[in-house]
């Protein structure tokens, strides 16, 4: 979507964005984002969430460790 990239940093085990990633996410937020709420049964579309972050993760454990 937005064509960040999650990255394993320092010892490997830790991931992030990088300062990039955050930057454009701090951006998109600051544009875009707004508080709201209902109520649901199952909230944030859990399962579909929880892949997205898997999918993440395995991508990440796949590159070189950032510097």
């Amino acid at each position: 979507m937005l064509g960040l990239e999650l990255r394993r940093v320092d010892s490997g085990k830790r991931m992030t964005f990088g300062k990039t990633g955050k930057a454009i996410l701090s951006q998109l937020m600051a544009e875009n984002a707004r508080v709201c709420w209902i109520e649901h049964g199952e909230p944030w579309g859990h399962g579909r969430l929880e892949d997205l972050r898997a999918e993440a993760r395995r991508r990440a454990r796949e590159l070189a460790i950032s510097a």
